[in-house]
């Protein structure tokens, strides 16, 4: 990310950080990210619902004032959170989630209480394990190393394994879901979680040891 913010010249630079923030450090104005968004329900550990979202001042700047859609009408979202007009007023917006702000108020406090730097090395010290536990078990990794999420693992299907097959009784008979690949990866690879409180050994023991029982 830093590479690509350094070299961006005039553009304006996007970051998808749903599985990154709570789970990997997310330095965006470090890195010259000049929109990011987020998904409460994955590292942070909270109900999805919640899409956390920051925008620079040179990107806001660069807004289209009149949307067609009033849904991401940036301007309207700025009034209702009381600083985008600079009046000090509000502009109303949508009926507010509370019960979704007050659960994200407090998975933060979970990540504070905790500290984000023991946060960060808690999950990865649980993907490094779940890693290592799959390639000590002869299986693939998708992703080159360097180049690896330690909250989300993706790994290639043993050859001669069904994959919806396994998918399907490791949540029928352990209580774990695992995901799929996406288009010509769906039935190829499994994508491995582990995020927010997941990211622990016992989740990884957990995982592992399933594994063996369902592809034995």
């Amino acid at each position: 990310m830093a590479a690509l913010g350094a070299g961006k010249g005039d553009a304006l630079l996007v970051a998808d950080c749903v599985t990154s923030l709570g789970g990997i450090p997310v330095a965006l104005d470090e890195w010259g990210v000049d929109i990011a968004y987020s998904g409460s329900q994955k590292c942070l550990g909270v109900a999805p619902g919640l899409a956390p979202f920051t925008i620079s001042d040179r990107a806001w700047e660069r807004r289209i004032t009149r949307p067609q859609s009033w849904y991401l009408d940036l301007g309207l979202l700025g009034g209702y959170a009381g600083e985008a007009g600079g009046s000090g007023g509000r502009t109303y917006h949508h009926t507010a989630p509370t019960g979704m702000v007050v659960s994200l108020h407090a998975g933060l406090g979970r990540v504070l209480e905790e500290g984000l730097d023991a946060v960060h090395a808690r999950h990865a010290a649980a993907g490094a394990a779940l890693q290592s536990g799959l390639e000590a078990r002869g299986m693939r990794l998708f992703a080159a190393a360097g180049h690896r999420l330690p909250e989300l693992t993706t790994v290639w299907v043993p050859d001669g394994v069904d994959s919806a097959a396994v998918r399907k009784r490791l949540l029928d008979e352990y209580g774990i879901e695992i995901g799929g690949g996406v288009g010509e990866f769906a039935a190829t690879v499994w994508r491995i979680g582990l995020m927010g409180h997941n990211a622990r050994p016992d989740s990884v023991a957990l995982v592992l040891a399933a594994l063996d029982a369902v592809l034995a």
